[in-house]
């Protein structure tokens, strides 16, 4: 900060010092012009002799470069005008500005890492549902409890088991080690009695959810939910406490699941 304070500084010296200097020349041109016209004034004078002494060291060319200058200078006028603005706040009003500026770059950085955090859960646990809903379609058909449940399910091998489960195998031992997202969500235990198919119906049954909400830039906490039907949805509470919103939407509805 110091060193920009400096470079305007310098930078509106130089522009000053730059205008003055023109100015004087356009002054030196104006006395000139101004003395050829008293001697126009004068009846004893010819006008020969008017015209060599109004053009008596005068240089032509200099005229023209100083004419063509003009709009440089008007320019130069309004760099120093700007210069100053800036150079004339105090020391302490430069310092609360980089604060501001400072405060509104880490508001950003935080609300997008909100953001990416968000769509990180909503992947996740899209893949914790498959692993849950596959473990129990492609077995007995009842719901996993935990899971332990579903690591239980996936290790169960049959010659008629369909060619997705060595995948589901292989991905559920990825996610459920070091670094997996499986760590990071809970199974909502649900009816025993529940029974689901590989096609038909499933029931609008809580199932999956985060383990720990997570805090928002903005205030309050998010917590993404997930249904056998597969939908999903981000619940927000001003607190860590999702009690009362669990209340009014995570009520299940087994009655369409087939199987009852």
């Amino acid at each position: 900060m110091k060193r920009f304070i400096l470079t305007a500084l310098v930078l509106a010296a130089l522009s000053t010092a730059a205008w003055r200097f023109r100015q004087q020349e356009l002054e030196t041109l104006r006395a000139k012009a101004d003395r050829a016209r008293e001697q126009r004034a004068q009846p004893g004078l010819s006008r020969k002799e008017i015209a060599a002494e109004s053009t008596e060291g005068i240089d032509v060319q200099e005229v023209a470069r100083l004419r063509a200058l003009q709009p440089e200078l008007a320019r130069l006028r309004g760099s120093i005008g700007a210069l100053r603005a800036r150079t004339n706040r105090t020391p302490e009003q430069i310092h609360t500005q980089a604060g501001e500026i400072r405060e509104e770059a880490t508001l950003i950085r935080r609300r997008f890492e909100a953001r990416e955090k968000s769509k990180a859960a909503r992947d996740a646990i899209g893949m914790c549902l498959m692993f849950a809903t596959m473990s129990a379609v492609n077995t007995d058909g009842t719901l996993p409890q935990t899971w332990d449940d579903v690591n239980s399910k996936l290790s169960q091998t049959g010659p008629d088991e369909p060619p997705v489960m060595d995948h589901l195998r292989r991905t559920f031992q990825q996610a459920s080690g070091p670094g997996g997202r499986i760590a990071d969500f809970e199974i909502i235990p649900s009816p025993s009695d529940v029974r689901i198919k590989r096609r038909g119906p499933r029931g609008q049954i809580p199932l999956l959810r985060e383990r720990r909400p997570r805090p928002q830039q903005d205030g309050g906490f998010a917590r993404y939910y997930a249904w056998l039907d597969g939908r999903t949805e981000e619940a927000l509470a001003k607190d860590e406490n999702f009690a009362v919103w669990e209340s009014e939407n995570l009520k299940a509805d087994a009655a369409k699941v087939a199987g009852q």
